[in-house]
């Protein structure tokens, strides 16, 4: 895996405002089919963070949960980042290809 290049691909998928990070829209985006993929903290264990995992699960959508959160926040500029939604799938397949 190419951490690097993703952290800074998750930027450009920022730049393109083609990902969510705020956990209840991403669980109302993942019941609506609207997310290809999710980067998750490992660590976030919150009642969130079983809801995005389970609707991931049923929805067959893969999960990422090999970058931490700080490299999550600062890789898309923003702070205290548990999870990734990413809404697009060009950007889904591209990052796909780096793992």
């Amino acid at each position: 895996m190419n951490k690097e290049k993703i952290l800074s691909f998750l930027g450009l998928v920022k730049r393109a405002k083609k990902l969510e990070t705020n956990p209840s829209t991403v669980i109302d985006l993942l019941k609506n089919n609207k997310v290809h993929l999710v980067f998750i903290d490992e660590s976030y264990n919150t009642d969130s963070a079983r809801q995005i995992r389970n609707k991931c699960a049923f929805y067959n959508i893969q999960i990422i949960s090999t970058i931490e959160k700080d490299e999550l926040s600062h890789s898309i500029g923003e702070k205290n980042t548990n999870v990734i939604a990413i809404l697009d799938k060009g950007f889904k397949d591209a990052i796909l290809k780096l793992l």
